[in-house]
């Protein structure tokens, strides 16, 4: 009997949820200038440095770390947004207008970096423990020229780009993080 008289009120928050999301000028805005801003060279440094600072709680510093090369709009946009519930804007930082789907190329790409730098894998998985947000950093400290790398058996990787890399990580943090760094723990044989 209680059901009946619940029911709207649970049919009119659903609504107001869905008309809100409608709404939200504000999500797009921030994917635009964080997809421009994480995907050029020293942006690319600052936006892995704020993730790291957001990580070990030092969300003021790593905001200015964000802003610091902004125009006062995207600085703005950024000011709006920090206070999003459950880390709302954090995980549209670590996300940085990659594409939302995790890539079946994560293994790959994770192979491909410990042949180039397995000390990167090896701090993402010791941080993953700490937060999430600075085992990220760690697997997005990606040479500018991407990764391009020969395997201790001679196989040569195929050369990726360095914005193709981070994509990868950041779709699959986005998605499930904690599959991303169990397969790291599991590279490491840990």
């Amino acid at each position: 009997m209680r059901l009946h008289r619940c029911a709207p009120v649970i049919a009119i928050g659903v609504f107001l949820g869905y008309a809100t999301a409608q709404n939200d000028i504000l999500t797009p805005a921030l994917n635009n200038d964080l997809k421009t801003e994480c995907n050029e060279e020293a942006g690319f440094v600052s936006c892995r440095k704020a993730l790291r600072q957001h990580g070990d709680g030092k969300d003021d510093v790593a905001l200015t770390t964000l802003s610091e090369h902004q125009s006062p709009k995207v600085a703005a946009h950024y000011n709006i947004a920090k206070s999003r519930a459950n880390e709302g804007f954090w995980k549209l930082v670590a996300l940085a207008g990659a594409p939302a789907k995790c890539s079946a190329g994560l293994s790959k790409v994770l192979d491909h970096q410990f042949a180039l730098d397995p000390g990167a894998l090896g701090s993402a998985d010791d941080d993953a423990g700490k937060s999430s947000f600075t085992a990220l950093s760690d697997l997005l400290n990606i040479p500018p020229g991407g990764l391009r790398a020969v395997h201790e058996d001679g196989y040569e990787f195929e050369p990726r780009p360095r914005n193709e890399v981070a994509d990868i990580y950041r779709s699959c943090f986005f998605n499930d993080s904690d599959n991303l760094f169990g397969m790291v723990k599991r590279k490491l044989g840990r």
